[in-house]
């Protein structure tokens, strides 16, 4: 895929969060040739601009906490294990917030 212009990205609504999430090949980002990829500017470099470029995008609609560009959750499941794990933090970044 040469250009990341075409990733489609969509919100999902896990609890009081909206999470900001793009379907992505996994073996892209584990795997043994994942590590080339992520050695390679002209590979990465569309992809985490267009990661930036998301984040600013939400950050014009609310608060942001945005997650490490490769990371990469198996299911919508996966992805809110983490806001479960943390509800103090989440607390402390978003007021308000109870899950």
């Amino acid at each position: 895929m040469g250009s990341t212009e075409n990733i489609p990205f969509f919100v999902e609504i896990i609890g009081k969060i909206a999470a900001v999430l793009a379907e992505v090949n996994i073996e892209d980002f584990t795997g043994p040739e994942s590590q080339k990829k992520m050695e390679n500017l002209a590979w990465i470099g569309p992809r985490a601009l267009r990661h930036e470029e998301v984040v600013l995008l939400a950050m014009e609609q609310g608060p942001v906490l945005p997650v490490r560009f490769g990371t990469v959750f198996s299911s919508l499941t996966a992805a809110a294990e983490p806001l479960d794990a943390a509800p103090g933090s989440l607390n402390e970044f978003f007021p308000g917030y109870h899950r």
